[in-house]
């Protein structure tokens, strides 16, 4: 179910947002990292630790970057672009917060249709990270729920077979 919110988070901004790519990031807090489980138009997993790069400097501060030329910014890796033969131009990224302000995640969009990020396009992204939000603490809630299920259906196996075993004896 994750995988699915990633998916269609990153085709949605694109979308909406008219933006070339877009990349989900969740916070990794025990490795001190950001992570995605796929950046749209690209489809490998991409892990930075929080305070390096445009997605580690956002999870770090919850500060939204507006970035014209991706290439005079310091923040900004261009490994990723020296891998895939992508060149990244503009970049707009912002974090995703829970109801309690904590951030549990970045949304970046790279290479706005026709040029540059906009500040109504910031404004429009503010909302959408909202949104986003809300359906990742929904797709977590599911995924524990959905564990303890399997747990306690576990558990329920094991003891009937703990019964048949004694019915046999």
């Amino acid at each position: 179910q994750m995988q699915t919110l990633f998916d269609e988070a990153c085709d949605s901004a694109c979308d909406f947002m008219q933006a070339d790519r877009a990349t989900l990031f969740l916070i990794d807090r025990a490795k001190d990292e950001v992570w995605s489980q796929v950046a749209h138009g690209h489809g490998a997993e991409i892990r930075c630790k929080i305070g390096e790069g445009i997605s580690g400097h956002v999870a770090a501060t919850g500060e939204m970057v507006n970035i014209r030329d991706a290439y005079k910014d310091r923040r900004f890796n261009p490994e990723f672009d020296r891998k895939s033969g992508y060149r990244t131009k503009s970049i707009l990224c912002a974090s995703v917060l829970e109801a309690s302000g904590e951030i549990i995640g970045v949304l970046q969009l790279i290479n706005k249709d026709g040029g540059e990020f906009t500040e109504e396009d910031e404004e429009t992204m503010v909302r959408l990270c909202d949104t986003l939000a809300a359906a990742i603490q929904r797709c977590q809630e599911h995924s524990s729920l959905q564990l303890a299920l399997d747990q306690e259906q576990q558990k329920e196996k094991e003891l009937e077979d703990e019964l048949e075993r004694e019915r046999m004896l």
